[in-house]
């Protein structure tokens, strides 16, 4: 990965960290002063705050592989697949900035997964 690409990719995982961190900030994870009166009422504030929680918590492993991925090109093994050592095309990348395996070898993955 040539200096262009390095810093090209830095600037989208900065981006991209900044905006998740923006969403972290304006979630609301239930209100908690509230006493919903009736049982549909307590039902929903449940349901919504497990779903906030669900956010949550998915918000929370993207930031972790942007976090991941920027550490990756601080160690000059961004764009380096995990698998097979190949490098992840530039094209994926841009697609999928955490990626950590190039095509084929995702492409292997699941279908090892699969039935």
């Amino acid at each position: 990965m040539n200096l262009k690409q390095t810093e090209y990719f830095k600037r989208l995982i900065e981006e991209k960290l900044a905006e998740k961190a923006a969403q972290a900030g304006r979630g609301t994870w239930g209100n908690e002063g509230e006493k919903p009166v009736e049982f549909i009422d307590q039902a929903t504030a449940e349901l919504e705050l497990n779903l906030n929680l669900l956010f949550k918590a998915r918000e929370d492993g993207q930031i972790a592989e942007l976090l991941e991925a920027r550490e990756r090109l601080q160690e000059g093994i961004y764009g380096v697949c995990t698998d097979c050592d190949g490098e992840i095309s530039e094209k994926r990348l841009k697609v999928k900035p955490t990626a950590t395996l190039c095509v084929d070898c995702q492409e292997a993955r699941e279908k090892r997964r699969s039935p």
